[in-house]
């Protein structure tokens, strides 16, 4: 291997330079054209955390979606036996999403089944064996294309709205099988954009029923109408010049009118809502409409929407066009229901609802409703861009300001650079000349780190920055691992060439092991993590591989190359913990005692989390969080007592480590509720009219998402404790698996009870902790057992419970510094990453502590106590 040294540091040269080549258009602007034109798409993108922006979460909902098209479905095959001259008693939908079909003579069943089969081969018979009456529904395989179909289409529909509101490099991309996600960077007005984006615009001409029998009698009877329920009437004229008083009802909020009218509209009507706003008192109403359920026609056939300005008072209306089917349906439709009003409804939102006084031909009507520019603007657009094929409902939503994301910026990068600060002056005191060389491995490997990412023009978020962070601390732990085995073998009076090979053959397969157990986790949290945590998952698995190559490869080049030119005669390392015998293995009752109360703590916290009566955050339990920045000193107590005299829930206030900075959480609400970001808002400006704040951040949480986050959480643990056990069962023994397993979850329950004492809030992000501590608490486990295993090959006269002493004394030099490397790097990140990553770091914090001590007086326990004193223990081969 010595003869390929040159092509060795050629080939780790040439990676360098050209990661250099590839990253630095991320870092620096004013660069020569032709490099930018390289690689022009080789860039690293900033997350929303980092540069500010709207992440949102919109669920679909499809049953909706499939109901309407089997309404439809149903019309059409009315249509279709009526026109084969085969008479039914009834032909509707059924509220189990079936069409059930009566014909008016058994002797037509044939020709019925002909039609359905000719004509409607995505129908299946469910019922056929009471004719003339038949049961019929959509195949499985029209089902589950039309939901595909539906989902793809309302992403493609969403990112053209997107497009023409204008937001630069938007994320539009669908999460599961109910679910879209939308990233809108750096916008300016997330309101606007959310409101364009979450409009259904389903677009519908119904002709509305002037005096419906079941109305007149509701508003004749005004005493029994509810607190809060108005009625009332209003002329409408007619073509013929006569006119008639049509009734409504009418209300402050429209949810009084909804819960009024619930099971009192007969079955062929359905209600529109006209939304009035009074632009002097800034009062919204909304007046009732009553429809005919039967669309006359609907938005489909539109191909084009403008704003314009005009009418007798000058206002913004929108202008619409049919294609030629349109035009023709709309000529015949007004031609048919001259004298009556045709409301034109969005969203079941009434707009207009203008007497048709002639027939119009030409495929061009327009919609008026009292509207602004920017109102008839954004209606415009979102007719352009198609309607949505469903209903979608906002899920989750995340505003971030600028401030908060370069604030987060200067923080991660603070914490990142501190960190490899500790790191690399560690590594030069303690292993002074390998230090050199380990130092510049690792400045490799955040370089090429960072090439990768940028190439695949990948996502940097403050997690993702975590990634990193975490990946320096692990390179560190391989060049430690490789040292001390050095160490050891020049301890023998081997010569440095001989002692570093060796060294860096006995590390490898405990290397190899303790990297792919913390990518094990890494995948996991990947496959179930979402948004920020991907990222997050993504720079520490490519973290984790090129510390296999730097590590491995890379400084062991240098050393070989430093060997043949200088032919090192000493390799001195410092060494704080010398020879010891410390007898482990009869602390471990004691050691049972206190991990078992820690571990009980973690079962209640468990169960209490199961319950949602631990300190959940938003994530998992729903609700909504603001986070301001005031311009002077304010007390958290002033804070608390302007919000509770509010109708808000429950608001906990927190103060975060920046100055004047306080993140406002409201948790376990039933639902989205979109005001109350905006009412804690408008409290504290009320509150504190001489202390301006900025509002960093707000972020809206639907219990659907909250479940969903829990769900994955579980998930995750569950597969990386099963991934855990069947990958140290298969490099060691099925005992050393379950010995691994119980360790790793004797870590991940006390973080978590220390948490929960600590009352502190248990957040996707302090999972995530967990979950990566899971995979490298193993990191320690593997070096003993390694050793362990080695061990027992060359045994003599020993008991179990002395070779097990005998391995962890040897190790534990290592165990103690890899720790120590991933401790400071972690306090670094605790410390300076801000209040993002706070609760993460001290999760790490935590856990590193714990996992080292569990490595030793757990999981190497559990096998003692396992075989016995004196049990063989089978060795499996590397």
């Amino acid at each position: 291997m010595r003869k390929n040294i040159v092509w060795r540091l050629i080939l780790v040269g040439l990676l360098t330079v050209v990661s250099v080549f590839i990253v630095l258009p991320s870092f620096m602007n004013e660069l020569p054209g032709w490099w930018k034109s390289l690689l022009p798409s080789a860039k690293l993108n900033l997350g929303l955390d980092l540069k500010g922006g709207t992440y949102l979460v919109f669920g679909v909902d499809l049953d909706k979606a499939v109901k309407d098209d089997l309404t439809r479905k149903a019309h059409e095959l009315k249509e279709a036996i009526d026109n084969k001259k085969i008479p039914a008693q009834s032909v509707s939908v059924t509220t189990s999403g079936e069409i059930d079909v009566v014909l008016a003579h058994i002797g037509d069943t044939d020709s019925f089944l002909s039609v359905l089969k000719d004509d409607f081969p995505d129908l299946q018979k469910l019922d056929e064996s009471r004719p003339p009456s038949f049961v019929l529904a959509l195949t499985g395989s029209e089902l589950s294309y039309m939901k595909g179909h539906i989902l793809d289409q309302a992403v493609e529909n969403i990112r053209n709205r997107v497009d023409q509101f204008g937001v630069a490099e938007p994320i539009i991309q669908p999460q599961g099988n109910e679910q879209i996600v939308v990233e809108l960077p750096g916008i300016k007005d997330p309101e606007r954009a959310i409101k364009v984006i979450g409009k259904t615009a389903q677009l519908e001409f119904m002709l509305v029923d002037e005096a419906p029998p079941f109305l007149t009698e509701l508003v004749k009877d005004t005493k029994a109408l509810p607190d809060g329920v108005f009625a009332g009437t209003s002329p409408v004229a007619l073509s013929n010049g006569g006119s008639v008083n049509s009734p409504y009802l009418w209300a402050y909020d429209k949810g009084k009118l909804e819960q009024f009218l619930a099971g009192k509209v007969p079955p062929q009507y359905t209600i529109g809502y006209q939304v009035n706003k009074d632009t002097n008192t800034n009062i919204t109403t909304y007046q009732t409409y009553v429809l005919d359920k039967d669309v006359s026609m609907t938005g489909d056939m539109l191909t084009d929407a403008r704003m314009q300005i005009g009418g007798e008072y000058n206002q913004p209306y929108v202008s619409i066009r049919f294609n030629s089917r349109g035009a023709r349906l709309f000529d015949q439709l007004t031609a048919t229901h001259v004298g009556q009003r045709l409301a034109i409804v969005l969203d079941n939102i009434v707009y207009s609802a203008p007497v048709i006084r002639e027939r119009i031909s030409g495929g061009i009507a327009q919609i008026s409703g009292n509207f602004t520019e920017n109102e008839a603007k954004d209606l415009a657009i979102v007719l352009r861009a198609g309607a949505l094929p469903a209903p979608v409902r906002i899920l989750m939503k995340n505003v971030v300001g600028p401030t908060l994301g370069s604030d987060s910026i200067r923080e991660g990068m603070t914490a990142a650079v501190a960190g490899g600060i500790f790191v690399v002056v560690f590594m030069l005191l303690y292993y002074m000349i390998a230090g050199v060389i380990a130092d510049i491995g690792l400045i490799i490997n955040v370089i090429m780190l960072l090439a990768i990412l940028a190439l695949f023009g990948a996502t940097l978020t403050l997690p993702g920055i975590a990634g990193i962070i975490l990946s320096i601390g692990m390179a560190v732990d391989t060049n430690v691992l490789n040292f001390e085995r050095t160490r050891e073998e020049l301890k023998l009076g081997k010569p440095v060439r001989t002692a570093v090979d060796a060294g860096y053959d006995k590390a490898f397969y405990t290397i190899i092991d303790s990297h792919i157990t913390t990518l094990i986790t890494a995948i996991i949290l990947y496959i179930f993590g979402t948004g920020p945590i991907k990222g997050f998952a993504v720079t520490l698995s490519i973290g984790v591989t090129l510390n296999l190559f730097t590590g491995l490869f890379a400084t062991r080049a240098f050393f070989d190359y430093l060997n043949s030119k200088v032919r090192l005669a000493r390799l001195r390392f410092l060494e704080f913990i010398g020879r010891h015998s410390i007898h482990f293995m009869e602390m471990r009752r004691y050691t049972y005692v206190i991990s078992g109360v820690l571990v009980m703590v973690g079962v209640i916290a468990s169960v209490q989390i199961g319950r949602g009566k631990a300190n959940l955050g938003i994530d998992f339990g729903g609700g909504t969080s603001v986070q301001v920045k005031f311009s002077k000193p304010t007390a958290i107590s002033d804070i608390r007592k302007v919000l509770k005299k509010t109708d808000i829930p429950g608001p906990e206030i927190q103060e975060l480590p920046r100055l004047n900075e306080f993140l406002i959480d409201v948790k376990n609400m039933k639902g989205l509720h979109e005001n109350v970001a905006d009412d804690i808002i408008s409290t504290l400006k009320a509150s504190f009219p001489d202390n301006s704040f900025e509002v960093e951040s707000t972020n809206e949480i639907g219990p659907v998402v909250g479940k969903d986050l829990q769900k994955n959480a579980l998930w995750a643990i569950i597969f990386s404790l099963i991934a855990i056990i069947v990958y140290i069962a298969w490099r060691f023994e099925f005992k050393f698996g379950v010995a691994a397993t119980i360790a790793t979850a004797h870590d991940v329950l006390v973080v978590l009870g220390v948490f929960y004492l600590l009352d502190k809030e248990i957040t996707l992000l302090v999972v995530t902790a967990l979950l990566t501590l899971a995979g490298y608490s193993l990191t320690d486990t593997v070096v003993v057992f390694d050793r362990i295993r080695e061990r027992l090959r060359t045994r003599k006269n020993e008991t179990n419970i002395e070779l097990f002493n005998r391995s962890i004394n040897e190790v534990l030099s290592r165990t103690i510094i890899t720790s120590l490397t991933v401790f400071l790097v972690v306090l670094a990140m605790y410390l300076m990453g801000g209040s993002v990553l706070h609760d993460f770091s001290l999760a790490m914090l935590i856990g590193v502590v714990v996992g080292t001590y569990s490595s030793v007086f757990i999981a190497s326990a559990v096998v003692v106590d396992w075989i016995g004193e004196k049990g063989k223990v089978f060795q499996k081969r590397k």
